[in-house]
């Protein structure tokens, strides 16, 4: 059951998602999509297993020691789904586009690098946001050259590196001298006002025919935010976590539910 939990399967099912809509964005079609989404499941799900195994002995602060009891079993599970994720891009290349494959080896490259970078500022948010929302731009390396495709990567970047930050404050107690986050360096009430920032930058980025939904859903979470930004500053952030989740499932059906291009 632990192998399976690492997986984090929900929220690499969205990294799928996340590529359907590209192709959605772009063509309006998600015919050639689903070896790309596939293969970004697949990556996502390895990332997520490195980092949980890179992380084991950190992790057992908070009460997860799976990955530490199971090391050596732990370490061929995640170098199996490294092979795995590796082949399935090089069958990007021979079954669809080897600009596509490149693409797909550079978000498998970039989930390996992730742990190394874990000290550097700025760069282990940075990094997950550009790679986790890279996913949207497979249409754009397989020729589709739409410019609301970086518009749209864009947008789930800057919604990921809020998420992200806020995601920090579940370890805001263990992560120093470990990782560098920017609760550490400008504090809990600072890095909320810097998430409302990056929300707030979201919308006018959103492709026009769920700009409105996604606004709300938005606006809301950053009055939520500005209302305990005088305490209550965890809870806030969890709660923030799982706004950002709803309003990118709803982005998502507001793409599969626009007109064709």
């Amino acid at each position: 059951m632990g192998y399976i939990q690492a997986l984090r399967l929900p929220v690499c099912l969205l990294a799928g998602m996340l590529t359907l809509c590209g192709f959605q964005l772009a063509v309006g079609s998600i015919q050639g999509a689903w070896l790309p989404a596939l293969v970004v499941v697949v990556i996502a799900s390895s990332t997520m297993v490195w980092n949980d195994y890179r992380d084991r002995e950190h992790d057992r602060k908070k009460g997860k020691d799976f990955a530490c009891l199971n090391r050596w079993r732990f370490l061929a599970f995640g170098l199996t789904l490294w092979f795995v994720s590796i082949a399935l891009s090089l069958a990007i290349g021979v079954f669809e586009s080897w600009t596509m494959a490149c693409l797909a080896l550079g978000i498998t490259a970039s989930g390996l690098v992730y742990s190394e970078t874990r000290l550097v500022p700025f760069v282990p948010n940075a990094l997950v946001a550009l790679t986790a929302a890279s996913p949207v731009l497979f249409p754009l390396a397989a020729g589709h050259h739409d410019f609301r495709l970086l518009l749209f990567y864009l947008a789930v970047t800057l919604a990921i590196h809020a998420r992200e930050i806020a995601k920090d404050f579940d370890d805001v107690d263990i992560d120093p001298g470990y990782k560098w986050t920017l609760l550490q360096r400008v504090g809990q009430r600072r890095s909320l006002v810097i998430i409302e920032a990056l929300l707030f930058c979201v919308i006018p980025l959103l492709p026009p025919p769920n700009q409105m939904a996604s606004a709300f859903v938005l606006m809301m979470m950053i009055l939520a935010l500005a209302t305990c930004e005088n305490g209550g500053e965890l809870k806030c952030a969890k709660t923030t976590k799982w706004a950002i989740d709803i309003a990118t499932m709803l982005i998502i059906m507001g793409v599969f539910g626009s007109p064709l291009p």
